[in-house]
């Protein structure tokens, strides 16, 4: 009898144990699966073999580097330190596509068609603290049945149905050319970036004038640091209001232009190759993790992975901030350039 007592708290606590140690995955996964999304940590966790399971596989701390391998809204399959195992999906941030073409940036709602003011109208919402735009600006919008939806910075409004006309993007893969397949639109004024508000909006115009009618054909490599670096007075750049330790620079603003460019991308199946957040709070003009920091450390970078070359134009339009991408050809749709 003692030995049977004996041998049922052995086993008893063995079970604790196991309960305790990492474990190696019981979920038959091979190494050699792709990932389909690179991530990254926003706090520390624990990789399960099974969701929800009490057991762990390997520690992830905070920020670091994941492989998504399959992505679920409650949990996901990812490996790190060629370990894999399970973590909730709400502990990842800064999604980058690595299969594009299949799997579209998760939370990310694209706009549908472009919006042109035939009268004037005044944009406005929660912190942004207002721009009137002009007949003829175009805009990015998102159509929802009758709702034309305009996001603007972390925020969104509807834009009156008697203050223009909208004309919905083309589908890529139907796209002929001349075809305009996406776009996005960010927001700045006359306070936006002050005391040097203006230096602002010098530098982001003169980022879009290095930027608008560049083409990509098939393949082609696209860096924004070497179309619109250095960012130096010399390179004819002004000071202005930046994120950085100082808190201005030369070129300051134009990550704005490289923010609104990075958001038209994540609407077509192009590569992004290099990209990064300026901080994980990110910057008022766009919601969290949507942002795309360039300077001397950081870059954009993308890949035509289109079956056709793709023309980027930049529109600055007095604060309405608009970037286009039309698969290259004659241009069916005319819009105006602000100042």
């Amino acid at each position: 009898m003692k030995y049977h007592a004996w041998l049922q708290k052995l086993i008893c606590l063995l079970a604790l144990l196991s309960l305790m140690l990492p474990v190696l995955p019981v979920i038959g996964l091979s190494e050699e699966m792709q990932a389909i999304y690179r991530a990254k940590s926003n706090t520390s966790f624990h990789l399960r073999p099974e969701p929800e399971s009490r057991r762990w596989v390997e520690e992830v701390p905070a920020n670091r580097e994941v492989e998504v391998l399959e992505y679920h809204e409650g949990w996901s399959l990812l490996r790190y330190r060629n370990k894999t195992g399970y973590a909730q999906t709400d502990w990842l941030r800064e999604f980058i596509c690595l299969d594009p073409l299949n799997h579209p940036l998760p939370g990310f709602t694209p706009c549908t068609g472009i919006w042109t003011f035939s009268s004037s109208w005044t944009a406005s919402a929660g912190e942004f603290t207002g721009l009137e735009m002009p007949e003829g600006t175009a805009v990015a919008v998102r159509m929802d049945g009758d709702r034309a939806i305009l996001p603007v910075w972390r925020d969104e409004t509807d834009v009156p149905s008697s203050s223009g006309s909208y004309t919905p993007f083309v589908p890529w893969d139907s796209a002929g050319k001349g075809d305009l397949i996406a776009a996005f639109t960010t927001f700045y004024n006359d306070s936006t970036g002050t005391p040097l508000a203006r230096e602002r909006q010098y530098n982001i115009a003169y980022g879009c004038s290095l930027t608008d009618g560049i083409v990509l054909n098939p393949g082609d490599s696209y860096s924004f640091n070497a179309i619109c670096g250095p960012y130096t007075i010399n390179n004819g750049y002004k000071n202005a209001k930046n994120i950085s330790a100082s808190g201005t620079g030369p070129g300051g603003g134009v990550c704005q232009l490289s923010t609104t460019l990075y958001n038209a991308l994540l609407e077509v199946p192009v590569q992004i190759t290099d990209w990064a957040v300026h901080s994980s709070s990110g910057v008022r003009y766009v919601p969290v993790s949507y942002d795309a920091c360039v300077g001397n450390y950081t870059d954009l970078c993308f890949t035509n992975s289109l079956p056709y070359p793709i023309e980027i134009r930049a529109m600055p339009q007095d604060g309405a901030l608009t970037v286009l991408i039309f698969r290259s050809g004659s241009r069916i749709i005319t819009v105006k350039f602000g100042k």
